[in-house]
């Protein structure tokens, strides 16, 4: 099945931990707290953490492009998709960039620019991003860049490779207890199998990411595993079940501080109600939504709910 995905839906994605300089944060605290642990488990924290170490003026270029790499995860992981776009949009051609820099640059103005629906440009720097990956993958074998080289792949159209290489990944470290390794694993699958409609596949997918993201400690991200497996449930037209777990994600959104992913949460409520004809209820949740928090992707079809009520 050769569709194009569609971001409307925020995937889970690997942070790029791994393409990081770890070395060059070795030697940089900030308030006795290391930062690449900080944007591990709180997207919102990590980019309070990282304008104030921006603004403090980094020792050397690597600890710039180090934090400007977690920043553009962070703002992702947020969905503040506008500000990604341009923040990433200014290194796009400058020569001589660090190589996982680069990459990160490509990977996350490839996503906005798809959001922003400019497929044609955003194919172009995804390309140039898988390009980057299977280069740094021969020279540096990594699981975690694999997961990210599928993510890339399922998103522009190469949908079986995505899948051999997640499912060979699932079947060679079937007994990893590395917890951010199988939620993102788990969680690209699920995205994976519910763009081809194997609704069942994907639900079981997304309780096994649930698991290892409560192991991990990243309650954003945890919101994020719940509102999927909400998203599947609503397209199953289990709408009590999707309410549930559209429930969860909110309380943990709003832990997390992550206000786009709490109002995506209310609107979705609020749809599945109306499904079930509990129309007061739906307007209930619809009047929550706060629209300046809610991301445009959502605009279409949060205007046509309202009409509807």
């Amino acid at each position: 099945m050769g569709q194009r995905f569609k971001l409307t839906i925020p995937v889970i994605v690997v942070s790029l931990i791994s393409l990081l300089s770890s070395k060059a944060f070795a030697a940089f605290s900030f308030e006795n707290k290391n930062i690449e642990d900080t944007c591990s488990f709180s997207p919102t924290a990590c980019l309070e953490r990282i304008d104030a170490a921006l603004a403090s003026s980094p020792s050397s270029n690597r600890i710039k492009f180090d934090l400007l790499q977690y920043r553009y995860v962070a703002l992702f992981n947020l969905q503040r998709i506008e500000q990604l776009h341009k923040e990433t949009s200014q290194w796009l051609e400058r020569p001589n960039l660090p190589v996982a820099f680069t990459i990160t640059v490509y990977i996350y103005f490839a996503k906005s620019a798809m959001v922003l629906e400019d497929e044609s440009i955003s194919q172009k720097y995804a390309d140039k991003a898988i390009a980057l990956l299977k280069d740094m993958q021969q020279a540096f074998p990594s699981p975690i860049r694999l997961i990210e080289l599928a993510n890339l792949k399922m998103q522009y159209g190469q949908v079986d490779e995505a899948l051999t290489l997640l499912t060979n990944l699932e079947q060679k470290f079937i007994n990893s207890k590395n917890a951010y390794f199988q939620m993102e694993l788990h969680g690209n699958l699920g995205h994976i199998t519910r763009e081809l409609e194997l609704y069942d596949k994907s639900l079981g997918y997304w309780e096994s990411a649930s698991y290892w993201a409560e192991i991990y400690g990243n309650k954003q991200q945890q919101a994020v595993i719940f509102f999927n497996q909400g998203y599947v449930y609503q397209l199953k037209h289990l709408y009590v079940e999707a309410i549930e777990a559209y429930g969860q994600a909110h309380q943990l959104a709003k832990e997390a501080q992550d206000l786009a992913k709490l109002n995506q949460a209310n609107f979705r409520i609020a749809q599945c109600l109306f499904k079930l004809g509990k129309l007061q209820q739906a307007k209930d949740y619809m009047q929550q939504v706060d629209i300046e928090d809610l991301p445009f992707v959502d605009h279409p079809e949060f205007n046509q709910l309202q009409q509807e009520l």
